[in-house]
């Protein structure tokens, strides 16, 4: 990077929202070798050291589940034009694997997650903040799909999580975020115009 400071988006929403398929529509807008990505998930909080059984009753969707501390170091780092060692997540054993994935600094950074403008610390830095805004009953069907697929939970274990913490933090933690947000972008009317406008709006700002 050539010597100042990314330029830093936010892009936040509900589990299910379509935060990564932003995430990934705008990369490909911006040009993969402009934008790096840190995805939040990378960052939750290592659970080796409880029983498998103690991992799965913690409350994967509250804040305090992520390292907080190294996400912000590691966002620090890369604003001051150093790379990290982004940590690798199994969301099968809840553990961090001992491998990493090596990030550059480059001319645009996006950090996306659940939680990404849910820590104080981090706003100030951000120059953009997004916040996708998906109606529930959507959100839940494509956590369904994820999680069964991809996750390797049961039908009934991703309901009862959804009924017992990710519907109710969501009220609490991600909610309120959409006030936090410099835009509040509707599922409905993501296409390839509205990202490109978003893009070419980046682009102008840099």
């Amino acid at each position: 990077m050539r010597g100042k400071k990314p330029f830093i988006i936010a892009i936040s929403g509900g589990s299910g929202s379509g935060k990564s398929t932003v995430t990934n529509l705008l990369l490909a807008k911006l040009g993969q070798d402009k934008a790096s990505v840190i995805h939040q998930d990378s960052y939750y909080e290592d659970l080796s050291y409880m029983l498998l059984e103690e991992r799965k009753k913690v409350n994967f969707d509250a804040p305090s589940s992520i390292d907080k501390d190294l996400l912000i170091k590691h966002v620090k780092t890369l604003v001051q034009g150093h790379p990290i060692e982004k940590p690798c997540y199994d969301f099968i054993s809840c553990t961090r694997m001992k491998k990493t994935e090596k990030v550059e600094p480059t001319e645009y950074l996006i950090l996306e997650g659940l939680f990404s403008l849910c820590f104080e610390e981090l706003i100030p830095i951000f120059n953009l903040k997004l916040f996708v805004d998906v109606p529930d009953d959507l959100r839940l069907l494509r956590r369904i799909d994820r999680d069964t697929k991809v996750r390797g939970h049961t039908l009934e274990s991703v309901i009862q999580q959804y009924q017992e913490t990710v519907r109710p933090m969501h009220h609490k933690h991600i909610e309120p975020c959409r006030n936090v947000a410099d835009f509040v972008v509707p599922w409905i009317h993501i296409d390839d115009k509205l990202i490109s406008g978003l893009a070419s709006y980046i682009v102008s700002l840099v």
